[in-house]
């Protein structure tokens, strides 16, 4: 698939909120979706975020001590 393809595409609003729920099941990873539908991962985090029923956590920063 082509960048301008990827560029054009669309997903409804019921697959996203699908895919949500494959992943907040443990049925399918970010990463499984992400390489199956040519989807970035962000996008997918902005899904989770807008459908999902389990909050995102926020990331967790670790310093080495050499600051």
């Amino acid at each position: 698939m082509t960048v301008e393809e990827r560029r054009r595409r669309r997903f409804s609003e019921e697959f996203r909120k699908e895919q949500v729920e494959l992943i907040e099941s443990g049925q399918m990873t970010k990463s499984e979706v992400s390489k199956l539908y040519e989807v970035k991962v962000s996008s997918i985090f902005r899904w989770i975020k807008k459908y999902g029923k389990n909050p995102l956590h926020e990331p967790i920063l670790v310093s080495n001590g050499k600051e």
